[in-house]
């Protein structure tokens, strides 16, 4: 054991040492790949594993089998962990090189096995191995997070700090098990379903731990030597992505009910929520959002503890400005913006006390102060409030994110302020006082983009429902283009454009003046509607379109007295009557909407028929 002691601390793994000795490589390789397969010591097997993996990965042949690997491995993590991370333990048998950790060569040699075989059988892929290692990395990490609690909130690009524990696996190691066990996933998924969800769930736990950015500083990492903050910039992304990956797979895998909330309760507990809004505030580049973004919109959308988790993080760390800033950034990726945008939305939707909150973040004001004490974050100077070229000086952000040159950012925009207006409890007067805004999602109703038409119509109609709060003159300008949509090729935005014109009705009442009014009476609303009423292949849009009329009728008797003499009563009884006919030949499924339609043009051709008596009664009484 001195002799590999000795060599283990001498060796060096550049490449051009390496090739220093070529003839006794070979003879070397046989006498490590021996050494390992001894099992006397379970340091012996990591210390040998450790050179194994970097000649293999250098390119000498290793011929070590996956069964005999496996074995050898089990040995090694027969240790106690608490005994192997004892510093005093392990230099009586093997003193590692400087960052590396004891088993960084095992899970190496697994994931090159891994790797190297196309169709890895259950012989290559040992849960009790895995589970090992686990294990032993989940104790590790949180005995180096109690060596370093004050230290919790350091960012990850500070200077290093002497390292108290001898860790286990290193930065390179924990990456490799990261990495096998996403291989392991691929190739059997039920296994990685399993694991996820034993008793413990220690995984979970280790995953959790490896998103406290302060650990990174104490754990092995062999190239920090040369240069200690640009290491860390590319190395800890690469760890933190590959655990947000793992934490994605309960929601991407057809889990049952039970674990499914484990899980949840699990990670609720485990403040992972808390975690991720740290990365995306710490985060010195926002190219690598992309998965701790998309994880926090599954968590928020799985769960409503996980909003009331987010806004209580948000308010608590005063990371508005800086998801405000990444929002804004042109180094932003569409796909990131994407799911922020709809992560504000749906939490807007799912919770009233967001609305302000939110409000704030968009606008760039202070939020409400929280209720438990503050705790700072520092912010990454790379995450700036920098707008995108399309970006007009003044505009407000959401005008801006209207503009934005990708269709679905522009229609999760729309449907971000559609459910802005969803709460009447609660209600944004600066958004409904925000006429240039208002003005753009009138564009979007006309956009190129069918995603976009059909969240512009939907916003468009919790606007004109909620509209008090814009001018008279706004909302008429805007009938013209919800009246086109009527003729929209997709059933969906038909349904949002009669909804929208229904409910500006109601407004039109409910103001002072007739302008509005006079604007759904003069423009082809009206037509339209009743043309997507009678002739619409659509049993949707046509309830729609009858529900809206109905609603005109009740609210604006002028307009009533014009569907009169357009013939409207005499165009509903025909329709009438093909939906009687229909409901005889209709299947049972879809008998009741037949029927639904059916009774709304019955009840609006009694509307129609009550207001055409008065009429002619009215003018009777005139003439005498």
């Amino acid at each position: 054991m001195e002799g590999l002691d000795i060599l283990a601390n001498n060796m060096d793994y550049q490449e051009r040492s390496i090739y220093s000795h070529p003839p006794r490589l070979k003879e070397l390789t046989t006498f490590f790949s021996g050494l390992l397969l001894w099992r006397k010591l379970p340091t012996s097997i990591c210390a040998s594993g450790l050179l194994l993996a970097q000649l293999r990965a250098r390119g000498m042949a290793v011929e070590i089998g996956a069964e005999d690997l496996i074995i050898s491995t089990k040995k090694a993590l027969t240790m106690e962990p608490h005994t192997l991370a004892t510093t005093s333990y392990i230099s009586k048998f093997a003193s590692f090189p400087v960052g590396c950790g004891a088993f960084d060569g095992l899970v190496q040699l697994l994931l090159q096995t891994l790797n190297e075989n196309v169709n890895p059988d259950e012989n290559m892929v040992n849960l009790d191995v895995l589970l090992g290692f686990w294990t032993h990395l989940d104790q590790s990490l949180h005995s180096i997070l109690s060596e370093s609690t004050s230290e919790r909130e350091a960012s990850f690009l500070d200077a290093p700090v002497a390292k108290t524990v001898h860790a286990q696996f290193s930065i390179q190691g924990v990456e490799a098990l990261l990495n096998t066990t996403l291989c392991v996933e691929h190739h059997q998924p039920e296994c990685c379903v399993h694991l996820l969800t034993l008793d413990g769930l220690p995984i979970l736990d280790a995953l959790l731990c490896l998103l406290h950015t302060s650990l990174y500083r104490h754990l092995p990492d062999r190239k920090q030597e040369d240069d200690f903050e640009a290491t860390k910039a590319k190395r800890l992304p690469a760890a933190v992505m590959l655990a947000c990956q793992l934490l994605c797979l309960p929601f991407a895998m057809e889990l049952e009910e039970d674990n499914l909330n484990k899980v949840l309760i699990f990670l609720r507990n485990g403040d992972l929520t808390d975690l991720l809004v740290q990365l995306c505030v710490q985060q010195p580049t926002v190219h690598d959002l992309e998965l701790p973004v998309g994880l926090l919109f599954r968590l928020v959308l799985s769960d409503p503890a996980f909003v009331t988790q987010f806004l209580t993080s948000v308010t608590i760390r005063n990371a508005g400005p800086s998801l405000r800033g990444l929002i804004t950034s042109a180094h932003l990726s569409s796909a990131i913006l994407n799911d922020l945008i709809s992560l504000l939305g749906h939490i807007i939707r799912t919770s009233p006390q967001a609305v302000d909150i939110v409000g704030h973040l968009l606008n760039g004001t202070e939020a409400p102060p929280a209720s438990t004490c503050h705790r700072s974050v520092d912010k990454s100077p790379d995450i700036r409030n920098d707008l995108s070229e399309h970006t007009t000086s003044g505009d407000h952000l959401l005008v801006t994110l209207l503009r934005h040159p990708s269709a679905e950012v522009r229609a999760r925009c729309c449907s971000l302020i559609g459910n802005f207006l969803c709460h009447p409890e609660v209600q944004p007067r600066w958004l409904l006082e925000q006429e240039p805004l208002f003005e753009m999602l009138m564009m979007r109703l006309a956009d190129r983009e069918p995603v976009v038409r059909h969240a512009a119509s939907l916003a468009c109609g919790n606007f004109a429902f909620h509209g008090l709060g814009v001018t008279a003159a706004a909302l008429s300008s805007a009938v013209p283009y919800i009246a086109r949509l009527l003729q929209d090729k997709h059933v969906c935005t038909r349904c949002n454009a009669a909804a929208a014109l229904g409910n500006l009705a109601v407004v039109a009442e409910a103001m002072v003046g007739d302008e509005l009014s006079a604007a759904l009476r003069n423009s082809c609303a009206l037509r339209c509607l009743l043309l997507s009423a009678c002739e619409d292949g659509h049993i949707s849009v046509q309830e729609a379109t009858l529900i809206a009329l109905r609603t005109m009728s009740k609210r604006l008797p002028a307009l009533c007295q014009d569907m009169v003499r357009n013939g409207a009563v005499h165009k509903l009884s025909v329709l009438q009557d093909n939906l009687t006919a229909q409901h005889h030949g209709k299947n049972p499924s879809e008998a009741p909407s037949v029927v639904a339609v059916a009774a709304h043009c019955s009840k609006l051709i009694g509307t129609l028929q009550q207001a055409s008596i008065r009429k002619q009664w009215t003018d009777g009484v005139i003439a005498d």
